[in-house]
């Protein structure tokens, strides 16, 4: 057995009186998902290295002494900008800025040369997380497209969109922070270049920190609510498909249709500029558990207090990431739509045409050397009760996956790289697997990656709930509010290639999470 290790990803769900969870009904075995529907390769392009001039300083009677600082992806002091797009925050560093960046690579797979920066259209941005005095240009040494940049003075509000002259943009000296953001096409520089006023640099982090305060287990449960209450989509959700009530939803069901967001889903995450991290990187999970209708439905939380979120119900079809996420926190399983294993796709296929899904299956999580999979990332493995140490109660998690079945394909580009089939998961007629999964615990077991059932999950802390984009490469675990996710962490974000094994990169490489309640985000 591993060393033992103990994780606080606190997650809180109570066990419910009127919302009962139950087994899974499929036969689970230790067998791992094998791949068998995609050609998968080992091999990843090595990054080669470019020289240029790091930074120089000028003068500037206009705004005292300037200083120019030269970002490339092999000059950085700190962070490694993956060679995959990434589908949340990467940080780096050089000198006095520290900047993150969105969905970005240094090597795109559609022709262009390594040592780049790439950015995927609409979902790529880079910004500065400390303010760093008084902005005066950004430029780039080749001519970029698509491209808007934006300044301010409070990273989360009042951006406003700087104009450029022969490709440089220039702030004038009016702001602290900027955001590079692609519209429309891909976008890629070598080189970029920052001027800005020195001895003005500031290491407060990027995110205002709140007064944010942990939940112990007390708190949290009294934060957890069972209501006959008949919860209800208003007009906005029911736009976007959302079912109206719990009546409408079971309707939709009967009908095999969906009842949650109607999108052609992306397979990636979108990046929420509103997670609050702290300045360990370490996330807030939401503790507060609100259902209705006799514990079949769940109004899942929401970070903008000037609405609600969206409700989903019990034993009800969903499609979206967001949806599912939640679904698998407040119920303790898939939806229904989603319960079929890897190898019934006709079923899946005939009970719910494009959206079923398959995979319904055991996830071993173990990543031992000596196993055929010792490249995956693994996931927290053991129970945590806010225990100084363990005690007889404390349990081993079992894992189970699913296919998410994005509706537009996964084209990372390892992938493509790997020959990687670049397909619509689910078209009505034939199911591509690709390589997006959801993997939660489902089960306490006595082993270590042990499939053994002892006993269905329903303590407050024990759901976790991770979405991989990449097969098991990385993953990012869901924080309990629509658009909430942890920084994606694991093989490929530490800067190993596609299925590449390095030692001790796996283990403790989960982000720890910190318990909170709603109430306390929004402040």
């Amino acid at each position: 057995m591993k060393k033992l290790i103990i994780f606080t990803t606190l997650l809180t769900i109570s066990t419910l009186s009127g919302c009962a969870l139950t087994s899974s009904n499929s036969t689970s075995t230790s067998s791992k998902d094998d791949e068998n529907s995609s050609s998968f390769t080992t091999s990843s392009e090595d990054v080669s290295s470019t020289s240029s001039q790091t930074s120089s300083t000028s003068e500037d009677t206009s705004y005292g002494e300037l200083k120019t600082i030269s970002f490339r992806v092999d000059n950085l002091d700190e962070g490694i900008i993956p060679t995959s797009y990434t589908s949340s925050m990467v940080e780096f560093k050089k000198e006095d800025i520290t900047l993150f960046a969105n969905y970005i690579t240094n090597d795109y797979a559609g022709g262009y040369a390594v040592d780049h920066f790439f950015l995927k259209e609409n979902y790529g941005f880079i910004s500065n997380l400390n303010p760093i005095g008084n902005l005066n240009s950004i430029s780039f040494n080749n001519p970029i497209n698509q491209v808007h940049i934006y300044g301010s003075n409070s990273f989360n509000n009042d951006w406003t969109l700087i104009s450029s002259t022969n490709s440089t943009y220039y702030f004038n000296g009016e702001y602290q922070y900027f955001k590079i953001e692609s519209s429309d096409t891909y976008f890629g520089f070598i080189e970029m270049f920052i001027e800005y006023s020195v001895g003005l640099s500031s290491t407060n982090f990027i995110y205002k920190i709140k007064d944010v305060e942990e939940i112990n287990m007390t708190q949290a449960e009294a934060l957890i609510s069972v209501t006959q209450e008949q919860f209800s989509n208003d007009t906005y959700w029911q736009s976007l498909g959302y079912a109206a009530n719990y009546q409408d939803a079971l309707k939709d069901a009967q009908n095999k249709e969906i009842s949650g967001y109607n999108l052609k889903t992306d397979y990636q995450i979108e990046f929420n500029p509103d997670v609050i991290y702290n300045h360990d990187l370490m996330a807030y999970r939401v503790i507060d558990m609100v259902y209705g209708d006799n514990g079949n439905s769940f109004r899942i939380n929401y970070l903008d207090s000037s609405k609600q979120g969206p409700v989903i119900y019990k034993n009800c079809a969903y499609t979206f990431v967001e949806d599912i996420a939640a679904y698998i926190l407040a119920f303790g399983d898939v939806p229904i739509n989603m319960q079929y294993s890897k190898n019934n796709s006709n079923g899946a296929i005939q009970d719910w045409g494009e959206y079923g899904r398959v995979n319904y299956s055991f996830y071993s999580n173990d990543n031992d050397s000596k196993k055929s999979y010792y490249y995956e990332t693994e996931l927290p493995t053991h129970r945590y009760l806010f225990d100084a140490s363990p005690n007889d109660e404390d349990y081993y998690y079992v894992y189970y996956e699913s296919d998410y079945g994005a509706s537009v394909a996964n084209d990372e580009p390892y992938q493509q790289q790997a020959g990687y089939d670049i397909k619509q998961y689910n078209d009505g007629q034939f199911i591509t697997r690709g390589a997006l999964r959801f993997c939660y615990t489902m089960y306490y077991t006595y082993e270590e990656h042990d499939s053994y059932q002892k006993n269905t999950i329903v303590n407050p802390y024990d759901r976790n709930v991770f979405f991989t984009m990449n097969h098991y490469n990385d993953f990012q675990q869901y924080l309990n509010y629509y658009g909430g996710w942890s920084i994606r962490f694991g093989n490929t974000t530490l800067g190993n290639g596609w299925n590449e094994y390095v030692e001790t990169n796996h283990l403790d490489s989960a982000p720890l999470i910190v318990p909170t309640s709603l109430k306390n985000l929004l402040k």
